[in-house]
């Protein structure tokens, strides 16, 4: 209760410090949209060979927490040659062609040293979905002895009719190798490419991949929610309460001033 002493000055001060902390109150917050993270790369993997490495950068923690990481290979193409020389004995039919890709994560074959996820992780054979383009041969194709044949392929064709996904991580055990500066190693994942021919054999034929230039399109992304920011509400109400406790501490003072 305002005594009658009370100056009109104060009165109509904290009349204004109420009115603005009204205004001011503090709001629910509204919910934070997830945010998305892409890198892309595209990468030239050997085939029957040693493995090849896709690099992406790690995440930065200064844009919030990261709540998953995916990734996903976005394009195969294979193009240039593949020589298949009968010798000089026996016959063979290739009946089909075909080309699967082995994705390794955190595999001690390749001497990273589990630096990515927690395990050996093989993410298993890419799927079949899609066709080699082959420009000039059609199957089934028989090589008779002492005889040759050359495959050729469209290199501008994607083998996939949509993206596969190849890792979907959401453990806090994964994610911790995806947080930092630099590289991240999983996936800077390493790859095989397995070129493949189907058929009937006979003699002892040769093959010769070198010729062949695949290409692996893949997208790494870091599913994350930024750091919250306080509504300007809390601000207004907490400049508002630091005026009515100053008011308040100033009209003692002036009592005893008043007394003295």
């Amino acid at each position: 209760m305002i005594k009658n002493h009370s100056s009109p000055k104060f009165i109509h001060r904290l009349i204004t410090i109420a009115v603005l902390g009204i205004l001011f109150r503090p709001v629910d917050t509204h919910a934070v949209t997830i945010l998305n993270q892409v890198q892309t790369i595209t990468f030239n993997p050997t085939i029957f060979a040693n493995f090849s490495y896709g690099e992406f950068l790690k995440f930065d923690s200064q844009l919030g927490t990261l709540r998953a990481v995916t990734l996903k290979l976005n394009s195969v193409t294979v193009g240039g040659s593949f020589f298949f020389n009968q010798g000089s004995s026996g016959s063979s039919t290739i009946t089909d062609l075909n080309i699967s890709i082995l994705f390794y994560a955190a595999s001690s074959l390749n001497n990273t040293a589990h630096n990515g996820l927690i395990t050996d992780y093989d993410v298993g054979s890419l799927p079949r979905t899609g066709s080699l383009s082959m420009i000039n041969q059609t199957l089934p194709k028989t090589i008779a002895r002492r005889t040759s044949a050359t495959f050729n392929f469209d290199s501008s064709r994607n083998l996939l009719t949509e993206p596969v996904v190849i890792l979907n991580l959401s453990a806090t055990n994964d994610l911790a190798f995806y947080h930092g500066p630099g590289l991240s190693f999983a996936p800077a994942f390493t790859s095989i490419t397995r070129f493949l021919t189907v058929g009937s054999y006979g003699g002892v034929p040769t093959r010769d991949f070198s010729k062949l230039t695949p290409a692996v399109g893949m997208s790494l992304i870091y599913d994350y929610t930024p750091p919250a920011i306080p509504e300007p509400s809390y601000y207004g109400l907490g400049i508002s309460l630091a005026a009515v406790g100053l008011c308040l501490r100033r009209r003692p003072s002036r009592k005893k001033r008043r007394t003295a």
